[in-house]
């Protein structure tokens, strides 16, 4: 058997960490038709963008909202299911 190593950029913490401590507003976004695991990790992320920056604007979105059979999850009723027009700083 043969393997392939794949060969991948590192993550850059500290640039990513610079943007959000410069950012007034922040969007976190999941894909269309969510699943469970979908918008379990939104959520996660942004209740840690939350408690880890508590002055600043942080919306969650999913296009369309989250899916009926997954409105028992706390605080999904936060999430927004469309945009309108709005600048976030860190997207």
């Amino acid at each position: 058997m043969t393997t392939t190593k794949i060969e991948t950029p590192p993550v850059q913490y500290a640039e990513a960490t610079a943007a959000l401590d410069a950012a007034d507003s922040i969007l976190i976004v999941t894909h269309v038709f969510p699943d469970g695991d979908a918008i379990g990790s939104l959520l996660g992320l942004g209740l840690a963008l939350q408690a880890r920056y508590p002055d600043k604007r942080i919306d969650l979105a999913v296009d369309g909202g989250v899916p009926d059979y997954l409105t028992f999850v706390p605080e999904s009723a936060t999430v927004l299911s469309t945009l309108t027009q709005g600048a976030w700083q860190v997207m």
